[in-house]
């Protein structure tokens, strides 16, 4: 599983851990890194590429594939970027989350189950 604090950047406090006493172990090392006990995300780990879509008023102006020789795929150590098309069920899913969340820019990050890139 990958292990999230919801506050950090550039993929701080992101880790992975294989079982629930890795998971412990994961979750107490972020609280021991500062004073703030965030509340952390946990989701199971995927092995993908990340692609990001750029949403301003529900509608996609940028898409872009991450792609990095390591499980993470921020910014930062991203290898390689290059744009992708929406195909209709992430189009589904992504008008979905812009209606849901009213955010006017959003910046959603997509992952695919057996990737091929």
């Amino acid at each position: 599983m990958v292990l999230k604090r919801i506050e950090g950047c550039r993929g701080d406090f992101v880790a992975r851990a294989d079982n629930v006493e890795d998971a412990v172990a994961v979750i107490k090392g972020f609280w021991e890194k500062g004073e703030d006990r965030f509340p952390v995300l946990a989701q199971e780990f995927i092995d993908s590429f990340s692609y990001r879509v750029l949403t301003v008023g529900g509608k996609v102006i940028q898409t872009a594939i991450k792609k990095s020789n390591n499980w993470k795929a921020t910014g930062g150590s991203a290898g390689s970027f290059r744009p992708f098309k929406i195909d209709k069920g992430a189009q589904k899913i992504i008008d979905k989350l812009c209606k849901i969340t009213g955010i006017a820019v959003c910046g959603i990050d997509l992952a695919k189950k057996n990737d091929a890139g």
